[in-house]
């Protein structure tokens, strides 16, 4: 059976690493906006701000499901699979 207490140590540190990762992130952004308003940034950039924001965001919640499936797997069998099969894969 999987560790919980690991399992779940794994799913804070993704979890903390998204946030800061969030924070630099997002005060980049904020540069981005100032530097914009002064004509010194167009808006492609800001899309491309935005566009990696997004798609940090995705592979963050994609980890997340990763984890959570790596941690059913290992410790709860297939719902309606025959006991003959459960065992046969442990």
């Amino acid at each position: 059976m999987a560790n919980s207490s690991s399992d779940r140590k794994k799913e804070e540190n993704l979890y903390d690493s998204w946030m800061n990762n969030q924070q630099e992130e997002i005060n980049e952004l904020q540069n981005a906006i100032i530097r914009a308003r002064k004509n010194e940034l167009n808006d492609d950039r800001l899309n491309e701000l935005l566009m990696k924001m997004v798609n940090n965001f995705q592979e963050y919640a994609n980890g997340q499901v990763d984890s959570r499936e790596s941690t059913y797997r290992r410790s709860s069998p297939p719902l309606g699979a025959p006991l003959w099969k459960i065992r046969s894969c442990g």
